[in-house]
């Protein structure tokens, strides 16, 4: 009988084999049909590939779910991109658009791009997306970039509802998230977007984002999530996510160092409104995101809709911390070019991106991590060898430090704990201010030792043995 771990790591090695047909028949098959063309039987195929045609019928629904193939559920078979799509009827001539991905070299990232910008030409065929490493001066028509690196003044302030409007799934959660980003700013726990971008979390808790009413719920469903076990990476969903502490926070690794910057967190809770659910209502998306103006855009789940990035306390959050610090906001920005001359393509190129289809090939094993524990370690192990920049790790209570998991993520439920107290009004806001500014580390891990049980005790043991080696692989 197969472990658990046995089992996961079958399955990813299937989908990897299953995903390598789906990419020989887009290479090798298809380039010789046009748009609306027959293709060969499930049969032939397999015959042409010498694969089996189970693994062949596989590979062709991952086809159709891409979008590139489709079928009529009969006797006629499956055609190649058979209809030409709003774009296509629109577009005369070809038309490039320039993808500057701007970002910490990333292989696995670098890959889904392009397999994406693929699938985007081969549905679009009047429209070839080019991805450049190293824009220099040039601009671009689209960004992707970490934001650290972020120069907001390439982008332009995205329409939200051009991108939304079709989107059920995004309707159903941004309205949650401008509630948090305008009233409650939670810290570093279980921002909405790390709801959406863990939505294989969600479905394994059962917690169903269409159920999500009472922002109370905000709390309850990240107490579900911190007790069920499982862990997901995060911090690299490509832009689409944003798992972030909105507080000016510094930790150096040198002297137990930790300090939050009173006037920045106070400049936070000055702008929390009371919740009043009997009153409160969000008129529209748009509304709610003109509102969200404490340098909070991101907390948008798909921070297409992260703008507008001119604000200046945005902006802040994007820059370097001090040497030795860490943040608590790690994230990729997708952003359009503010000089593109394609403005309808790069929205639809979006709302490509957060079709059924995309979003699970974004959340694919073959890219992200898996939600079991030990599979996750062993993967986040190969991860950081493949990548030239190192990654703290990410569990569903948020982003935590490498160098000292276990008071990194004791001092984010003390924070957490605080605010939510505030929030239900158990606790005066100046008092907690100036509680959580004078958090001593030192102090808190002793209380942390003498609190936590045995098996929390020896699971962060194991962690930080885990994260020693790869300080020492990393140095």
């Amino acid at each position: 009988m197969f472990s658990q771990e046995a089992e996961i790591l079958m399955r990813l090695n299937v989908y990897k084999k299953i995903s390598g047909i789906a990419a020989r028949i887009r290479h090798e098959i298809l380039p010789d049909y046009g748009p609306g063309d027959r293709i060969p039987s499930e049969r032939v195929i397999a015959s042409i590939l010498n694969e089996s045609h189970n693994r062949v019928h596989r590979a062709l629904q991952q086809l159709i779910e891409d979008g590139i193939v489709h079928s009529t559920g009969g006797q006629r078979g499956m055609f190649f991109t058979p209809l030409l799509s709003d774009v296509s009827r629109r577009i005369q001539s070809k038309v490039v658009l320039k993808f500057a991905i701007k970002s910490p070299e990333n292989p696995l990232q670098q890959r889904i791009w392009v397999r994406i910008c693929e699938l985007f030409h081969m549905v679009e065929h009047s429209v070839e997306i080019q991805i450049i490493t190293d824009e220099g001066d040039a601009e671009a028509d689209i960004y992707l970039t970490w934001l650290p690196l972020c120069d907001c003044s390439r982008f332009k302030e995205l329409d939200l509802e051009k991108i939304s409007e079709v989107q059920k799934m995004i309707d159903g959660i941004i309205p949650a998230g401008v509630q948090f980003g305008k009233q409650y700013g939670l810290p570093i726990l279980h921002a909405p977007g790390a709801y959406w971008a863990h939505k294989n979390m969600l479905k394994k808790c059962r917690l169903d984002v269409e159920q999500f009413r009472d922002p109370l719920d905000y709390y309850r469903w990240g107490k579900i999530l911190e007790e069920s076990g499982l862990c997901s990476f995060g911090s690299s969903y490509l832009g689409f996510s944003y798992h972030a502490c909105h507080w000016g926070i510094e930790y150096k690794n040198d002297g137990n160092f930790f300090r939050m910057d009173p006037a920045l967190v106070r400049s936070y809770f000055k702008d929390m409104e009371e919740f009043d659910k009997d009153t409160y209502h969000l008129e529209n998306v748009a509304h709610g995101v003109r509102l969200f103006h404490r340098g909070q855009q991101g907390l948008l789940p798909a921070y297409l809709c992260s703008l507008p990035l001119t604000e200046k306390r945005f902006q802040l959050l994007g820059l370097p911390l001090h040497e030795n610090g860490y943040a608590c906001q790690l994230a990729y920005l997708l952003a359009m070019g503010k000089t593109t001359q394609h403005e309808d393509i790069v929205y639809d190129f979006f709302r490509f991106l957060l079709s059924d289809h995309i979003q699970e090939l974004f959340f694919s094993p073959e890219v992200y991590f898996s939600v079991i524990d030990s599979v996750y370690r062993k993967q986040y192990q190969k991860i950081c060898q493949e990548t030239t920049v190192h990654i703290p790790p990410f569990d569903s209570r948020g982003l935590f430090s490498l160098i000292d998991p276990d008071i990194w993520c004791f001092i984010g439920k003390m924070l957490y704990d605080e605010t939510a107290d505030v929030l239900l009004q158990y606790k005066d806001r100046d008092k907690t201010i100036e509680r959580i500014c004078k958090i001593n580390v030192t102090e808190q891990r002793k209380i942390w030792l003498e609190t936590a049980s045995a098996s929390r005790l020896k699971m962060w043991g194991n962690m930080a043995r885990y994260a020693a080696e790869q300080q020492k692989i990393i140095s």
